[in-house]
């Protein structure tokens, strides 16, 4: 009987500990299962937030390219480099590279972070006419960008010139400007534009602006109404014409870029009844240059996506100081005095190279110490156009006056 009790004993135990095993074991198995599921969507999660339209490296990456169906290293981008992708195609748990949008290059997403939006950049070389020639690299291919590698790939490239500088040749990759160094190229001849480019550039030089009810405030012959204003910068927008940024003329002048014919560089000299005037250019998306007085007018009070704040000095404008036309005290005022202004003025414009004389008047001296002072170009008046080679310390410009019409721009900017 005992030995009857014990057996059933056993069998219980046997069966209740397979029945707990089991129920163990799947109890188990289903916590994997939705472990499983979950780190899947964790994972795809992560894919996900990469997989977006921009995007910043947060390490020097590896780039990829498909090969034969699997993914090979083909070269490397810097840490911090802004990223356009393409997000047409769906991720899952199994992807490990995202595509870039341009280029036919993946990156892992362990190695990008999610942006709004990439930083503003200027796009001013898009106006540039390619010069006749490719820059062509053999087997692997450096680009820079502000100085330091932006791209590192294994493949050669063949692309046209958009600027020619030292120590870089400035091409069009990945929809950005790059440079690449002319010792590691060669260049070739090659047929990329036939469009007539700039020989000679008008620069425009306006003053004041005033409207309706402030005629008394104003009333100079070198005050514009701004309806005059908007009938000279529908021109430009009628005929196509490019408005430079400073950077632009420059290029130009050194002769390290092609521009459009229909180019024109337009100018504002003070700070004085300028507000207007910037406004009428924000509105129409045309650039400018303001020639600012900075001991009298703030700079970031003319703060524009469009317009740019250069030199004026900073309390140099004003009359009888020195012999001879109006006497502006840069012809004549000790050396120390105009180079402090002038660091000054440069110190509150963010470090601008460009400067404007006042009254227009200038001699040896003053040139010599605008240029101690760091700029790299200067402005007179003179009624010519720019070319290339000009002297970057005698630019000249055409003074706008009250009654300059629509034909009389035309007449001057046409090429």
């Amino acid at each position: 009987m005992k030995k009857w009790i014990i057996s059933v004993v056993v069998v219980v135990f046997l069966v209740l500990f397979l029945v707990g095993g089991y129920l163990w074991y799947r109890d188990d198995a289903l916590k994997k299962e939705q472990q499983h599921k979950e780190d899947v969507e964790k994972l795809v999660t992560l894919i996900e937030s990469k997989h977006t339209p921009f995007v910043k490296t947060n390490k020097e990456a590896e780039l990829y390219q498909k090969v034969n169906g699997k993914f090979e290293k083909r070269g490397k981008v810097r840490k911090d480099a802004e990223l356009e992708m393409n997000v047409d195609e769906a991720v899952d748990q199994d992807t490990k590279y995202l595509p870039l949008k341009n280029i036919a290059y993946w990156i892992s997403y362990q190695d990008i972070d999610p942006i709004e939006a990439l930083t503003l950049a200027s796009t001013a070389y898009q106006h540039y006419i390619a010069f006749n020639e490719n820059a062509v690299t053999d087997g692997k291919t450096t680009f820079y960008k502000d100085g330091a590698m932006f791209y590192q790939l294994e493949e050669s490239v063949d692309l046209p010139i958009l600027i020619k500088d030292d120590p870089y040749y400035y091409v069009v990759y990945d929809n950005q400007l790059l440079g690449l160094l002319k010792e590691k190229v060669t260049v070739k001849a090659q047929a990329n534009s036939d469009a007539p480019v700039a020989k000679a550039i008008a620069t425009l030089n306006y003053h004041f602006f005033y409207d309706d009810d402030s005629w008394d405030e104003c009333g100079q012959s070198i005050c514009l109404h701004v309806d005059r204003f908007r009938t000279h910068l529908d021109y430009f927008k009628e005929e196509g014409y490019y408005t430079l940024r400073m950077h632009d003329m420059e290029l130009f002048i050194d002769g390290k870029i092609q521009l459009p014919e229909k180019s024109v560089l337009i100018t504002i000299d003070d700070g004085w009844l300028a507000e207007k005037g910037i406004a009428i250019l924000n509105e129409y998306q045309m650039n400018a240059t303001l020639f600012l007085m900075t001991k009298f007018y703030d700079p970031n009070s003319y703060a524009s996506q469009y317009v740019e704040v250069h030199s004026h000095g900073d309390n140099l404008h004003f009359p009888g100081a020195c012999p001879g036309g109006q006497g502006g005290p840069i012809k004549c005022y000790p050396e120390d005095v105009i180079l402090a202004d002038l660091t000054l003025s440069r110190e509150k414009l963010n470090g601008s190279t460009a400067f404007c004389y006042p009254f227009y008047e200038y001699n040896d001296y003053s040139i010599g110490l605008v240029q101690k002072a760091g700029f790299t170009m200067a402005f007179i008046g003179g009624n010519r156009k720019i070319t290339v080679g000009s002297d970057k310390m005698r630019l000249p410009r055409y003074p706008i006056t009250i009654d300059m019409t629509k034909s009389d721009i035309a007449n001057i900017v046409s090429p």
